[in-house]
């Protein structure tokens, strides 16, 4: 039992289970005492989009205190082969997880498949709110999310099951868990799940040919402020007047 607790992974799975049975309990104490605030309206979403970040920075806080000397690690191998050659990589990932989301939609899109998640459509939602709340979510989906995810998947879960057998399977479980996480309202929906696992793949990928986890937190963080800057800037355009020509 020892042994378990001191594995790294147990340990972060456990601060985030902890801090989601928080999340929810928060959730529940404020809707059984103001439920008021549970309109369904702009409201409520921007009091999710809080509740969320309030989630994301207590996570991230216990992780960077529980798992420090890892981190101070991950950081240094992110200078192991120069600062130019670090960037380049984050660079390249970003370009190659986008070509490949644009290929898998096509195909998707081409067999019918495609269909968007209720936590993206519900992410959209509280985008095209106001900028507090465009401001919340950017700061758990660039700063926060990709660190807590990148440093529970990509190190935590990969590495402890690739000390339990083969590579392959590590990359392929880890990337299909990470997938369930993003969908977790809809697991068994392999239309939304495939394009968060193909993420996953990619982002693993990375981390064992960089080897280091601030590349795929640099290329996690990236590839999510490209995809929150275009929809609140498609979202911004439509409430710009026609000009005349």
């Amino acid at each position: 039992m020892k042994k378990i607790i001191r594995e790294e992974v147990f340990q972060a799975l456990g601060i985030y289970l902890l801090a989601t049975v928080l999340l929810i309990s928060v959730q529940a104490w404020i809707q059984l005492s103001y439920p008021a605030w549970w309109d369904g309206g702009a409201g409520e979403g921007q009091l999710l989009t809080f509740l969320n970040l309030g989630w994301y920075l207590l996570i991230t806080a216990v992780f960077i205190l529980v798992f420090n000397p890892a981190l101070k690690k991950e950081w240094a191998a992110f200078y192991k082969d120069g600062k130019r050659t670090a960037w380049a990589w984050i660079l390249q990932g970003v370009i190659v997880m986008y070509f490949i989301q644009i290929g898998l939609g096509l195909i998707l899109n081409a067999t019918g498949l495609f269909e968007v998640s209720e936590n993206q459509a519900l992410l959209v939602g509280f985008l095209e709110m106001n900028v507090a709340t465009q401001l919340a979510v950017a700061a758990f989906g660039i700063f926060l999310a990709p660190f807590t995810e990148e440093f529970l998947f990509r190190r935590s879960l990969f590495g402890y099951l690739q000390k339990k057998g083969p590579l392959a399977a590590a990359v392929i479980i880890t990337s299909i868990l990470f997938g369930f996480l993003h969908a977790v309202t809809e697991l068994t929906n392999i239309r939304v799940i495939i394009p968060y696992v193909v993420i996953g793949i990619v982002l693993q990928l990375y981390y064992i040919r960089s080897g280091s986890l601030f590349v795929t937190i640099g290329m996690h963080a990236i590839y999510n402020a490209i995809s929150i800057g275009l929809i609140i800037l498609v979202n911004a355009i439509q409430f710009i007047p026609d000009m005349p020509v």
